[in-house]
């Protein structure tokens, strides 16, 4: 009160009483964020989960883990994270499966039962709980497998409008006027972008879209990422040029062209994250010589080929984002090693000393990976003349 002598207690009990309804409308607010499905921290990530991971890229060194926990026969063809930890699909024997890991060390197949005959999974995204993976029946129809408590339970989905088709792209917003989004291609005389869009992960669309149509000729989806501004997909025009999609909603597409997307030999782009400065796209070439590749882009709209400390005889197929970097994975071709990259701006790559996986075998790949707070995890296969000799492959930063 004016005239009054104030005590420090008083500042301080003017203040709680400022700052308590503040406090509680700020609780508010984030509560209702988190229930629908957005973190008032950020955006989501390139494997879905709230808020870029912190991983470190850089001063890591590479392992092998989870060596007891995949059998003869079984390779990994992606991986995600999901609000319970690490979620991997591939097959084991001739069925579809899914494999499970808190933090990438030792994973247990996940009891599905959801997989028929010929049905096997070929990619995964998520968004804490939501998950959905996507593959194939009998290699020519495309499906999608379900789970919305974080890959414990799995449900089996159809994805109507194209008959034959493959599909190994897929993303899981947060936002729920986006919602998840899958993308491959048709199968036949002409092959199409095929895209299937839902509200809940249960019920898909297919979505029509004039710039997923290719004027004579093939255009395919590989990977999808969500963005701040939506979605980027990528994949290849006739398996010959790098291809790269626009959307908002996951609805309605936008085809990007670029100078970069054409080389001396084939080029196509089978990854793609969304990091701290921008995008980032991850492929090869192909033809009689086989060598890595990778994009940047600040928006998704202008893109430039990044530069490789390495090249030749080696493939990139799957890249992930921290908030430090991003990582890229793949293999030097015809070879037993692991070949595996991390840039912190997207424009420049360096390759990690390369990981003797085992000898006197068939070959190595790796295929997709995916980052938590802590570490980067990677997955792939090593091969051997013999099938049911194979098994997957499962690599963490350390």
């Amino acid at each position: 009160m004016l005239g009054v002598e104030s005590t420090p207690g008083d500042a301080v009990r003017r203040l709680v009483w400022v700052l308590v309804p503040v406090l509680l409308l700020i609780a508010a607010v984030s509560t209702l964020l988190i229930l629908a499905g957005r973190d008032p921290a950020g955006e989501s990530d390139s494997d879905g989960v709230s808020g870029t991971p912190d991983a470190d890229p850089v001063d890591v060194a590479w392992r092998r883990a989870g060596s007891g926990s995949f059998g003869g026969g079984t390779d990994l063809a992606a991986v995600a994270r999901s609000a319970a930890g690490f979620l991997a699909v591939g097959h084991d024997g001739d069925t579809g499966a899914i494999w499970a890991s808190p933090e990438g060390e030792s994973w247990e197949r996940v009891n599905t039962g959801v997989f028929g005959p010929g049905e096997e999974p070929t990619g995964i995204g998520a968004h804490m709980a939501e998950v959905v993976a996507v593959g194939v029946a009998g290699e020519v129809t495309p499906l999608a497998w379900i789970s919305h408590d974080a890959g414990v339970t799995w449900s089996r989905s159809e994805l109507p409008g194209v008959a034959l088709g493959q599909v190994r792209g897929v993303a899981v917003s947060g936002d729920a006027s986006r919602g998840a989004v899958v993308g491959g291609s048709t199968l036949g005389e002409r092959r199409d972008a095929a895209v299937w869009w839902s509200a809940d992960g249960d019920v898909w669309q297919a979505v029509d879209d004039p710039d997923l149509r290719g004027e004579g000729v093939d255009l395919t989806i590989l990977a999808i990422t969500e963005t701040a501004d939506g979605f980027v997909a990528v994949g290849t025009e006739n398996d010959q040029k790098a291809a790269v999609w626009l959307s908002g909603d996951g609805r309605e597409w936008e085809r990007i062209l670029s100078d970069s997307f054409v080389g001396d030999g084939d080029l196509s782009m089978w990854g793609v994250a969304s990091g701290p400065t921008g995008i980032a796209a991850v492929g090869h070439t192909g033809g009689d010589r086989i060598e890595p590749a990778a994009w940047f882009s600040t928006d998704g709209r202008t893109w430039e080929r990044a530069a490789l400390d390495v090249s030749g005889d080696r493939t990139m197929w799957g890249v992930a984002a921290s908030t430090q970097g991003w990582v890229a994975v793949g293999a030097a071709a015809r070879d037993t090693r692991a070949a595996l990259w991390y840039s912190v701006d997207g424009r420049e790559w360096t390759q990690y000393e390369e990981i003797e996986i085992e000898r006197d075998i068939g070959s190595v790949a790796v295929y997709s990976v995916a980052a938590s707070d802590t570490r980067f995890v990677a997955v792939g296969g090593v091969s051997s003349d013999t099938p049911a000799t194979s098994r997957g492959l499962v690599l963490v930063t350390s």
